[in-house]
């Protein structure tokens, strides 16, 4: 697998997250549906900026805007985890300044 396409889809995923986290979550008739926001967003971000991981794999493609699609709903899946990791990260008790 090409590194560079596993790294461009990892920080579209982060931005995905950002974009969610900070546009729609404080919209409060969104927030049951962060998850589908989340997929929605990754597939827009992966139609605009043509990202398909399935020909890596060596998956042929019968019809090519399926990969795109595929890999936009795996950027808006891993923007959700993402999303729910930072959470965790943010939750845990401060240990600065202790030995």
């Amino acid at each position: 697998m090409n590194p560079q396409a596993i790294a461009a889809v990892l920080l579209m995923a982060g931005i995905v997250e950002g974009l969610v986290e900070y546009l729609a979550a404080p919209i409060a008739v969104l927030k049951p549906y962060l998850g589908w926001v989340s997929i929605v967003v990754g597939i827009a971000v992966a139609l605009a900026f043509g990202l398909d991981l399935v020909p890596m794999l060596g998956v042929p493609e019968p019809y090519p805007l399926a990969g795109v699609v595929l890999t936009g709903v795996l950027i808006g899946r891993f923007g959700n985890h993402l999303s729910d990791f930072m959470a965790t990260v943010r939750a845990l008790p401060s240990t600065a300044g202790k030995p």
